[in-house]
């Protein structure tokens, strides 16, 4: 009788709990479950945030660097200089620019400045000096006579300086060459090697790491700031090796050099040692030329 009363309560309780709560219940096991896990099961169920990429924050933080006061000023200057109208002559606009770059020379002798900087990448773009990419461009141009070794005892390289880029645009040998002879005549009693080299041609990709470690603030990556010495026409002479005597007769050569429209230079304070451009003699000759015949119009 016993087990015939507790079989009925069984079915009566069965038949008045609804299976829409039993249901119910398995519903918020399962969301439950789900939620622990931490996969939404619903649509209502809010998204968890996305975590910011970390590549996205190491993108600002090396993003490229603000130019400086100078930096811009220098762009300015390389802008209005190279930008001339399509009907002036592609000679005349580089003579023009070496007129800028001659004044500028003039305001502060050997002193940089953006006028100076901007002046000299110019001319070199306008004599048609293509920045070197690579070490392999620098290696091809070599192989092919458009760079040369220096080959004179005159002169020592710095130890660091890679012997492949120990050369320049042809006349940036010969006019060292000639620096050198007159420095041994002006001094017979000097023992070779009269002057320190630190810096020849450099590629692009050298220029911008030497900018990213502060040794210069020339940069390849912003048009109107790279070094002319990626276009191979550029020397660094060190101050090193040199005396008080000697000193002042690099400085008065050079000075003189500019007054002749030979080079573009500049005194770096900061690696100690003198920045020369040497402009191609026949681009010197043809500025001499155009701007006697420009006097003799006036």
């Amino acid at each position: 009788m016993r087990h015939i009363l507790v079989s009925f309560c069984f079915a009566l309780c069965a038949a008045l709990i609804p299976t829409s709560s039993i249901a119910e219940r398995s519903s918020t096991r399962a969301f439950h479950k789900a939620t622990v896990a931490g996969s939404p099961v619903s649509t209502a169920a809010k998204k968890p945030k996305k975590k910011k990429s970390a590549t996205k924050k190491r993108k600002s933080s090396v993003s490229v660097r603000a130019l400086t006061a100078k930096q811009r000023a220098t762009v300015a200057v390389y802008e209005a200089c190279v930008v001339g109208e399509e009907s002036v002559r592609k000679d005349e606009r580089l003579f023009r620019a070496l007129d800028l770059a001659f004044a500028a020379q003039g305001e502060q002798p050997l002193r940089g400045s953006p006028d100076k900087l901007g002046t000299e990448i110019c001319v070199a773009e306008l004599l048609g000096l293509s920045p070197f990419e690579s070490d392999d461009a620098i290696a091809l141009a070599t192989e092919k006579g458009e760079l040369f070794e220096f080959s004179f005892d005159r002169i020592v390289f710095a130890p660091e300086l890679a012997l492949h880029r120990r050369a320049g645009r042809s006349w940036v040998p010969a006019y060292l060459n000639e620096l050198t002879r007159s420095m041994g005549e002006a001094f017979p009693d000097a023992v070779p090697p009269l002057l320190r080299i630190p810096s020849v041609v450099r590629t692009k990709a050298g220029q911008q790491r030497l900018f990213m470690n502060g040794r210069t603030p020339a940069r390849c990556d912003v048009k109107g700031l790279y070094s002319t010495h990626t276009s191979g026409a550029a020397i660094d002479i060190s101050l090193q090796m040199l005396d008080n005597a000697r000193r002042a007769w690099i400085t008065e050569r050079l000075l003189q050099d500019v007054r002749e429209r030979k080079i573009l230079a500049i005194l770096e304070g900061r690696g100690g040692h003198f920045h020369v451009f040497v402009l191609p003699p026949e681009a010197t000759l043809a500025y001499h030329q155009s701007r006697k015949v420009l006097q003799a119009q006036r």
